[in-house]
């Protein structure tokens, strides 16, 4: 199901802000509260919600990285 909205850029704070209306969200899947990426490109922007499984392991994964450089780079060799 499509749903199309459209919304005034604003602020909140001191971000830029984007109020998303209950049937786009719906539409989408997406909820309050969920993790999405934001990806931009000279068409415009494009918001997918990330999967909470592969988000938790991606963070898994840069922790290991931050904490073990000098043993990963050691690793590739």
């Amino acid at each position: 199901m499509a749903s199309m909205a459209m919304v005034k850029v604003g602020v909140r704070g001191n971000a830029t802000a984007v109020t998303l209306p209950k049937d786009v969200l719906a539409a989408s899947g997406i909820a309050r509260g969920d993790m999405v990426r934001i990806e931009a490109d000279a068409d415009g922007l494009r918001i997918v919600r990330i999967d909470d499984a592969y988000a938790r392991a991606m963070a898994a994964g840069q922790e290991c990285f931050d904490r073990y450089p000098e043993t990963l780079a050691e690793l590739a060799r």
